[in-house]
């Protein structure tokens, strides 16, 4: 949804709207994804969500144990660890489970 030109998002009629509210395609399961950050502004009847699911992704510790579990050879795993101590904006970006398999 954050993702789609902000006309889209604020436009009373677009379809996309108009999907999300049940106008359109009105027995159709629609799934939307988002930012965390950007639920608040999707506007929708509640009366026609089943389900909300939020994925957290990995903690601290996870990415850790990730690291841990998929890097065997300690020497790379000490490497890796040097390479995220510089970098830590790319530690940062781990916390998204698929980020974690890309980095390691």
């Amino acid at each position: 949804y954050d993702e789609l030109p902000v006309q889209m998002q604020k436009e009373k009629e677009s379809i996309l709207v108009q999907i999300i509210s049940g106008k359109r395609l009105p027995e159709a399961t629609v799934l939307v994804t988002s930012r965390h950050s950007a639920s608040g502004f999707i506007k929708y009847d509640r009366k026609r969500i089943s389900q909300h699911i939020e994925i957290l992704g990995f903690t601290k510790e996870n990415i850790q144990t990730y690291i841990n579990e998929n890097v065997k050879d300690s020497e790379e795993r000490q490497g890796l660890e040097r390479y995220l101590s510089c970098y830590p904006h790319i530690r940062t970006m781990m916390y998204v489970p698929l980020n974690s398999v890309i980095v390691v």
